[in-house]
């Protein structure tokens, strides 16, 4: 319930704001210290975008703001979704997702150590 409350909360917002109309200063500590963007830096304004129809100025902004914004709102309608699929509160469901999770993690480190790479070798 408090992922899917989470979940209503940054869509909420993402379409109530445009990208260009978020603050221009960082938020991202790991940006303001290193000059270099975190693997999440540009998941807002993305969300923004999506919000607007704007996908590919979303992944612009980060490649993982499609994915992360699906999910959001596989969050969002997770209560609807279990009461309809009791089976997807199983535990081999749980293990799952679980591990796309875990998978969807790696994946979003991985794509922020080559941004960093990118951008260290072209400022």
């Amino acid at each position: 319930m408090v992922f899917s409350a989470t979940a209503a909360v940054a869509l909420a917002l993402s379409f109530y704001s445009s990208p260009e109309g978020l603050p221009a200063w960082d938020v991202c500590s790991f940006q303001s210290l290193t000059g270099l963007p975190c693997p999440g830096c540009g998941l807002t304004r993305g969300f923004c975008a999506i919000s607007h129809g704007r996908f590919r100025e979303a992944t612009a902004y980060n490649a993982f703001s499609l994915p992360l914004y699906a999910l959001s709102l596989g969050l969002l309608a997770s209560p609807l979704l279990l009461r309809l699929f009791p089976a997807l509160s199983s535990r081999s469901s749980q293990r799952l997702l679980f591990r796309v999770g875990g998978y969807l993690t790696v994946a979003i480190l991985v794509y922020g150590v080559w941004r960093i790479v990118h951008l260290w070798g072209h400022p």
